[in-house]
């Protein structure tokens, strides 16, 4: 069941799902322009919010979710210049922040922060119960941002379309190391303006492809290259984030899945 009566709707990423509602997000064409935030219950698909939540923004990314100790559902949205905690029970704005000029991507929750990607090659870092800033990263690149980032191991990693993978302190949003995901010197394998790849960390090691369609791993503590491969039976942009199962690298394309 979708949120109707506020024009034309188009709901173009996938739903955040909690225990006991979906949470999803449309585009809202008239004025004011922006989007809408729904939950329903997963039971039978009804409201589990009176009315839906007007965003004064867009919002191209899914909702992040997280449960408090209390086992609370808790939604956090980022897009335009604008992020928000929301309470999943009831749809309340907890808080929120504005970043003028900014165009922000999907938010992560970790460490009790939230962490924010930009166009621009700026992570935020905010707090998660008050909202406050803790902090700013700007890549020296100037290059935009993955649209997710991988936080772990008290690290944000993020990827630019410039070509370079960055590791940056969860605390103090001090850069860790620097290093390319491309080969000096190649053409195609990073597209500024279009494609800022996603990683994927696991144990100690992070892995990033890019738009050539090679796949790298990077040492987590170092930002050394512990191996590269190129996938020839395709040479078209690496589109989701590498995943780990069982030993191999999975990653999707608009040729269909590879495997490494």
């Amino acid at each position: 069941m979708y949120p109707t009566g506020y024009g034309s709707n188009s709901i173009t990423v996938a739903p955040t799902t909690g225990g006991q509602a979906v949470y999803f997000t449309a585009s809202k064409s008239t004025t004011p322009v922006g989007s809408m935030i729904s939950a329903r219950k997963k039971a039978d698909g009804t409201r589990l919010w009176p009315v839906d939540k007007f965003y004064a923004g867009v919002l191209e990314q899914n909702l992040a979710l997280n449960v408090d100790t209390s086992g609370a559902e808790l939604l956090y949205a980022a897009g335009g210049t604008r992020v928000q905690k929301i309470r999943g029970s009831d749809g309340t704005t907890l808080w929120s922040k504005d970043i003028s000029g900014a165009q922000l991507y999907h938010p992560t929750m970790q460490y009790d922060t939230v962490f924010v990607g930009s166009a621009s090659g700026k992570v935020y870092a905010f707090n998660e119960a008050t909202g406050a800033q803790k902090w700013v990263f700007q890549a020296n690149d100037l290059g935009a941002t993955s649209i997710n980032l991988t936080v772990g191991k008290n690290q944000v990693a993020f990827a630019t379309d410039k070509g370079n993978l960055y590791s940056v302190n969860v605390a103090t949003g001090v850069q860790r190391w620097k290093a390319s995901y491309v080969t000096p010197g190649s053409t195609g394998e990073s597209i500024p303006g279009h494609f800022a790849p996603s990683a994927w960390m696991t144990d100690n090691v992070i892995y990033v492809g890019n738009a050539a369609g090679k796949i790298k791993a990077f040492d987590i503590i170092t930002g050394t290259v512990k191996w590269s491969t190129l996938k020839t039976s395709s040479t078209r942009n690496f589109i989701s984030e590498p995943i780990v199962v069982g030993g191999r690298v999975y990653v999707s394309n608009e040729s269909g899945l590879l495997r490494f």
